[in-house]
């Protein structure tokens, strides 16, 4: 049957089948074979939905499902749907009667395990120990794995206390799932390894190499233990501690467990020569033709390879760089019926790349293997894609910046074809599944390709998707596209691109900063750069406003009137963009940076949230805040008449209501819009300038009155005028829905004030609530006695001194002069 035609064929004959149901139950069985092929075929197309229907189907039915069925549904689950997918199915499922004989929780509980979703399995393991299903150790299997991927240690140790309680004997599969979910702990669950390899040792279960393993014993030791209790080492036990040790990466000790080994006559089977031959593949110090040669052992003994040891056969020859032999495997692989998965392919993608040459006939190779898998329905995953991208690459050849895109495709240029290969499959993996998508190796090798092969402008359309998804790339990257826009005179987007490398914390190498010291000698650069770079005083805030996927005319007139209020500090996408605020910040500091804006609004209209504006602030282009709100009761700027305000005006800004002070969230939006309306400082006001106001009335906790009016000043006969408030529009009603507040560690380093701001405290100055300055001095004691005072009538001496000095000069007349005793 043809891949494209079993779908349909197999839907004919379950029609013809249903048609006869009732006839035997031989009938029923096999549509209900029918049926569960068709869901394994459907999950085979990843079309998780329609095998879901298949099941539903056959649950009403008469026939009934099977429990091949709901492993079916659960494993696609597990690999294309989610846990929301998988609580859904487990209730549906678990409402209906099961087949008799038939325990539906215990592949549920796995399938919970595969989500790491504790809560779910020991919800499903009570449910099931209400219906008394829990009486056989495979229940408790199953409880092990999910707390041992939980790390719920001592919920394993009590798991398994209770089910010795319960008299159920653990088997050897019990006790190594137990110790296998112990095994990670620390002291108190190694502890309790201990005794649970304690009562292993004393139930007399015959000794088992993975257990011993598990408790901690080395291979060496364990095969001593085995030999004491005479326990016959069988092969399975050798392949557990070939694989202990590869896995570990001690190939010397496993090639010794492998003398050991053929020494001792155990009949190797394929998981012993796959896990070898890994082995001398991983081992630097080994020859591949050693693999070959054990490849050629198992053929003579007539084992059947499976797809791992091909796999490990194609690697060797990587190693070997051997792409004719590589081939002839392929063959081979072929010949026995083997269908080559994803894994086979990278292995081969890998000798192609190793044995590459950098020509066109490592291109025509790539793409005919490419071609081939696409052909057998073999879906390539990151891996694939990043081999191929490096294969091509190689034949890149270096040329300079081509202006007009068109050459790209012509003839004459001898890049065209594998930048078109590149191109080609990076938008394959764009549009592709979760499991294809671009990693930060699959960025790198496409700009450096496409740098180096001259087109810059596809190369920088890569870089914004990289940024996009915040991927952090490389410096050898950055220094690349730098290089370019160097060469192409581009010196404002190389500043910018230096400024992205910073922001993601990528460390610049000697390159990196020879090319910014080169780029920045003229004043252009340096302007740019000094705008750029951290200030006292910063730029005012530019503001972004966003119109999303879906708008209403309600939002768009919003975003104008914002718009109209906050420029010539904004900037207004007309066009539709795919963003969504709260689920993807990547998108957000992408505009931030590249508009240089720390204020964003998006506007957006859903079924779910109508009539939607979000309001974002950004620090050092990282989301800081986000505040969401619902408009109603909506009033434009055109549907209102009157005077509006200039452009570019400071408004003032009112806000009423006592929660602007008490709540948390509304504290933080006044703080926002204090933030988004503010421009430039000023030191004085005129009075002629004010001409609109703002204001904000919390009615309640979710609902603020947002309302604009200008500001009319009319004569009063004194010297200041009256004012008078006439309504100008916008008008709105703001519901507050979802939000985002600043984390503290965030907000601390916003609000830091740099000390060159930061006022000189002056000594016994102060100034009050009204901005006088008192200032205060301090004198010293004063000598009253040397103070000239003889001319100042209030300060003249006591009448008290007066009389005293007269007596004086009675008691002691002075002395005439020779001139008055002479008259």
């Amino acid at each position: 049957m043809a891949e494209k035609d079993r779908i349909p064929q197999l839907q004919s004959l379950l029609r013809e089948i249903h048609q006869d149901l009732e006839r035997s139950d031989e009938v029923k069985r096999t549509f209900v074979v029918v049926c569960n092929r068709l869901i394994k075929c459907y999950l085979e197309e990843h079309d998780l939905k329609a095998a879901r229907l298949v099941f539903d189907g056959l649950a009403k039915s008469k026939a009934g499902y099977s429990e091949i069925s709901v492993r079916h549904i659960l494993q696609g689950i597990r690999l294309y749907g989610s846990k929301a997918d998988l609580l859904q199915f487990a209730r549906s499922i678990t409402k209906t009667k099961a087949p008799e004989g038939m325990n539906i929780y215990i592949p549920i509980i796995y399938a919970f395990n595969s989500f790491k979703d504790l809560s779910g399995a020991r919800f499903y393991f009570a449910e099931m120990a209400k219906h008394g299903l829990d009486n056989s150790d495979l229940a408790y299997r199953a409880m092990f794995e999910a707390y041992g991927k939980s790390k719920q240690y001592n919920g394993v140790y009590e798991l398994y206390l209770e089910m010795i309680k319960k008299g159920i004997d653990p088997t050897l599969h019990t006790y190594g799932a137990i110790m296998d979910a112990l095994r990670y702990g620390k002291l108190a669950a190694a502890n309790q390894l201990n005794s649970v390899y304690r009562d292993y040792l004393e139930s007399g279960l015959p000794l088992n190499a993975h257990i011993l393993l598990l408790a901690g014993l080395s291979p060496k030791n364990a095969m001593v233990e085995l030999k004491k209790s005479n326990s016959l080492i069988e092969t399975r036990d050798y392949n557990a501690f070939l694989s202990y040790c590869v896995k570990r990466n001690k190939f010397s000790d496993a090639l010794i467990i492998y003398q050991v080994m053929k020494e001792s006559h155990a009949q190797m089977d394929e998981f012993s020569y796959a896990i070898i031959m890994d082995c001398l593949v991983k081992d630097d110090d080994q020859s591949p033709e050693l693999v070959f040669d054990l490849y050629d052992e198992m053929r003579e003994r007539e084992i059947k390879p499976d797809l791992a040891i091909f796999t490990t056969l194609l690697t060797a020859c990587r190693k070997a760089g051997d792409l004719d032999k590589a081939l002839e495997y392929l063959q081979e692989i072929l010949s026995f019926g083997v269908k080559l998965n994803t894994s086979a392919y990278n292995a081969l993608f890998n000798v192609l790349s190793s044995t590459s040459q950098g020509t066109s006939l490592d291109v025509d190779h790539a793409c005919l293997l490419w071609d081939k898998m696409h052909e057998l329905s073999v879906s390539p995953d990151t891996r694939t894609c990043n081999i191929f991208l490096s294969i091509v690459s190689k034949t890149i050849h270096p040329e300079e910046s081509i202006g007009d895109d068109s050459v790209l495709w012509t003839s004459r240029n001898s890049n065209s074809r594998p930048v078109h290969e590149i191109l080609k499959v990076y938008k394959y993996m764009n549009s592709s599944e979760k499991d294809m998508k671009p990693d930060f190796i699959t960025y790198a090798i496409i700009i450096n390709s496409l740098c180096y092969a001259g087109q810059l402008r596809y190369a920088l359309q890569v870089y914004d998707d990289a940024k996009v998804h915040r991927v952090k790339l490389p410096v050898t990257t950055y220094n690349h596209i730098m290089q370019s826009l160097d060469t192409n005179g581009k010196v404002s987007e190389v500043m910018n691109i230096w400024h992205d490398l910073k922001s993601m914390s990528v460390l610049p190498d000697n390159d990196t900063y020879q090319i910014i010291l080169e780029t920045s000698k003229n004043a252009r650069t340096k302007r740019f750069l000094k705008n750029r770079e951290a200030k006292v005083h910063e730029n005012p805030k530019n503001a972004l406003l966003i119109r999303g996927s879906t708008t209403s005319q309600v939002v768009t007139e919003a975003l104008k009137d914002l718009y109209a209020l906050k420029r010539p500090n904004a900037v207004h996408f007309t066009k539709k963009n795919e963003i969504k605020p709260f689920e993807d910040e990547s998108k957000l500091e992408f505009f931030s940076t590249k508009n240089d804006a720390a204020h964003l609004v998006v506007g957006t209209h859903l079924k779910k949230r109508p009539h939607n504006l979000t309001f974002i602030r950004m620090y050092n282009h990282q989301l800081l805040d986000m505040y969401e709100f619902g408009i109603e009761n909506a009033k434009s700027l055109n549907m209102i008449p009157g005077l509006k305000c200039a452009v570019g005006l400071k408004p003032m800004l009112i806000f009423n209501g006592d929660l602007f002070e008490s709540d948390l969230v509304c504290q933080n939006i006044k703080n926002y819009f204090l933030d988004f309306f503010n421009s430039d400082e000023t030191k004085a006001v005129n009075l002629g300038g004010l001409e609109h106001v703002i204001s904000f009335t919390a009615v309640t906790n979710t609902r603020i009155l947002f309302r604009t009016y200008s500001v009319q000043l009319k004569k009063s006969g004194l010297k200041t005028p009256r004012v008078e408030l006439q309504e100008m529009g916008p008008h709105y009603d703001l519901v507050v829905r979802r939000t985002i507040l600043p984390k503290p560690e965030i907000w601390k380093s916003a609000i830091r004030v740099p000390k060159e701001v930061k006022p000189k405290k002056a000594k016994n100055i102060e100034v009050d609530e009204m901005g006088d300055k008192y200032g205060r001095i301090h004198l010293g004691k004063q000598n009253l006695s040397s103070i000239q005072t003889r001319k100042m009538k209030g300060l003249k001496r006591s009448l008290e001194k007066e009389e005293t000095e007269e007596t004086d000069e009675a008691e002691h007349p002075k002395k005439k002069t020779s001139d008055s005793s002479d008259s």
